[in-house]
């Protein structure tokens, strides 16, 4: 297993993306779910290994776009994993990357149907994901707080709901990415001299 992110990352580096761009491919394409879990699982795992790897992996754009389809999947396991990968590869110019173009509102849409739901496993995930792309991105962050008009976004009420949780692990998670949404309210507050 070792080897596993040297023979997928190494051609890349060398800029030959043909392995990364054969697993975005069947990432969008195989409708298997056993074979996305694990595929996903790879993506997630790659992006673990190192920040070299997480900017290797997410610069593979259709990766990323898979990756906020199956945040919409119906079945949580698929959920969890994609927002374990996204989290996992939120790092650096990933995180606009992730958030960039039609991809913003897809992630952002998926992650509140999954706060929203019954899965708490799940909607902790979900929530770690929102808080990895928030932090230390005020851009990223002022995008998922509000909507148009400044008023808060879904998602920022999603994860203020959620950090009522009675499970101690979603309500850690929801209260952390809460506070980096809401610290983006405070910063333009405070810019503008309020």
């Amino acid at each position: 297993l070792d080897e596993v992110p040297r023979i997928f990352l190494e051609g890349a580096a060398q800029g030959n993306s043909d392995n990364l761009s054969t697993l975005s491919r069947v990432m969008l394409e195989t409708h298997d779910r056993s074979v996305l879990l694990e595929f996903v699982a790879l993506v997630g795992w790659l992006a673990n290994a190192s920040d070299e790897y997480a900017q290797l992996v997410g610069s593979e754009i259709d990766i990323l776009r898979a990756l906020a389809d199956h945040l919409g999947s119906r079945a949580p396991a698929l959920q969890r994993k994609a927002a374990w990968a996204l989290a996992c590869l939120a790092r650096g110019k990933n995180k606009m990357r992730i958030l960039s173009g039609d991809n913003h509102e897809r992630v952002t849409r998926n992650l509140v149907s999954i706060l929203r739901s019954n899965d708490v496993e799940s909607s902790a995930m979900a929530a770690r994901c929102a808080g990895a792309l928030a932090n230390g991105n005020r851009a990223n962050a002022a995008i998922m707080a509000r909507q148009a008009g400044g008023k808060a976004s879904p998602l920022y009420l999603a994860l203020k709901a959620a950090s009522q949780s009675k499970n101690t692990t979603l309500c850690m998670e929801a209260q952390w990415a809460e506070g980096i949404l809401l610290r983006s309210f405070t910063d333009d507050y405070d810019s503008v001299g309020g």
